[in-house]
C-alpha cells in the first residue's frame, strides 16, 4: 500500500500517521529512534550523572514502549486494509 502522504518514505514516523492517526510520539520526551539509541547507549555505559539516570531510563522505555505498540497498530491497520482489499 502506498499513500502520498508517506512522501515517498516506509519508515514507522512516515507512515504511523497515515494509517494509525490517533497514535503519535508527540506527547514523549525522547520523539526519534536515533536520539533514543543514543540515550540508551549513554545508559548502558554509565555516562551520566545518578539524577539524570532514573528519568532518563524512564523516557528511553517509554520511546519503546510507545515504538513497540506503533508497530502493533501498524499491522493490525494494514491487517485490516488487506482484508478489505484482498477480499
Amino acid at each position: 500500500m502506498y499513500d502520498p502522504a508517506f512522501f515517498g518514505k516506509f519508515g514507522l514516523k512516515n507512515v504511523l500517521p497515515v494509517l494509525v492517526p490517533d497514535l503519535s510520539y508527540e506527547d514523549l520526551a525522547i520523539q526519534d529512534g536515533q536520539v533514543a539509541s543514543t540515550l540508551l547507549e549513554r545508559l548502558v555505559l554509565g555516562e551520566l550523572p545518578a539524577e539524570e539516570h532514573a528519568q532518563l531510563k524512564q523516557d528511553v522505555l517509554a520511546y519503546c514502549e510507545r515504538d513497540t505498540w506503533a508497530t502493533v497498530r501498524l499491522f493490525e491497520a494494514l491487517e485490516q486494509l488487506c482484508s478489505e482489499d484482498c477480499g
